[in-house]
């Protein structure tokens, strides 16, 4: 397990499942709450304060983007992208296919992804701790890469939509027209510019993204969180939230409890020792 060191630039929350300030409510940049974004490997440089990039990453930028890159290069061939974050989340695992996933495909890609030596297999040498060690944390790093660019393109997809509905609107406008039927009209100009109106920025399941970024993060570090999501699967579990008193902030609450259990696992897997450690999630529920 990395070592996790701990500085004077080590954040005091990091937000969850989110990657990019551009998916946050814009109320979340006028707290006086010092929450930063996770990066993998792949945030610009100018945009560093925004986000915090452990030390403890074995891939710098440029085998990030290297291994990033051939991992999407393969899932475009291959047909089914979706199965590159499947196969990284559970690098190191034994993988259990979904019927719908050929046993034979996630041994294809997992023989691809190794030939790149992006991911050790611990199954060469089971004995060798450090091997396990490398391709925890690689593993780890690259199902992070993944999301941030799949969150990235979600992010850009959204904001071409919003550009071209303004022009659509606009362009009504000078032509003075109003109306359902216009209305009509609008969303059929966004189709046909093949893009959805109105689109949901989707990213990593936080459960996920608060186990393999915990992998890098002190203990110090807390989660922070403002989807509802979280907070109705956190309840139905029975973790006690607990208020945070803070007069500048309304409806932080906090949850604390080793980290798989407030992932929602049953028990601690045998092989990400890390999850054992105590976790905080604060959620805003303002």
């Amino acid at each position: 397990m990395s070592s996790k060191p701990q500085d004077d630039a080590t954040p005091t929350f990091i937000a969850v499942p989110y990657m990019h300030p551009a998916a946050a409510p814009a109320a979340l940049a006028e707290l006086p709450v010092p929450v930063r974004f996770f990066d993998p490997g792949l945030a610009p440089r100018e945009q560093t304060k925004a986000y915090y990039r452990p030390e403890s990453l074995p891939l710098d930028t440029r085998a990030a983007r290297g291994a990033l890159r051939s991992m999407q290069e393969f899932g475009e061939r291959f047909g089914k992208p979706g199965l590159l974050t499947a196969y990284a989340a559970h690098a190191g695992d034994a993988y259990h296919a979904d019927p719908s996933q050929g046993v034979s495909e996630m041994a294809q890609l997992a023989e691809f992804v190794r030939g790149q030596g992006v991911i050790p297999d611990p199954a060469a040498a089971p004995d060798d701790a450090e091997a396990a060690e490398r391709a925890a944390a690689q593993g780890c790093q690259l199902t992070l890469l993944l999301a941030w660019a799949a969150e990235e393109r979600f992010l850009e997809i959204s904001e071409a939509t919003s550009n071209v509905n303004l022009l659509q609107q606009r362009l009504d406008a000078a032509l003075d027209k109003t109306g359902e039927d216009d209305e009509e009209e609008a969303f059929e100009s966004l189709a046909m510019a093949g893009m959805a109106p109105g689109l949901d920025v989707e990213t990593l399941d936080w459960r996920l993204a608060v186990e393999k970024m915990a992998y890098f993060l002190p203990t110090t570090t807390a989660f922070f969180s403002w989807d509802a999501h979280v907070a109705g699967e956190l309840a139905e579990r029975g973790l006690e939230p607990k208020p945070i008193e803070n007069g500048a902030v309304k409806g932080l609450v906090e949850y604390a409890a080793p980290c798989w259990k407030l992932t929602g696992r049953s028990r601690l897997p045998e092989d990400a020792p890390w999850l054992a450690e105590e976790r905080r999630l604060v959620l805003w529920t303002a």
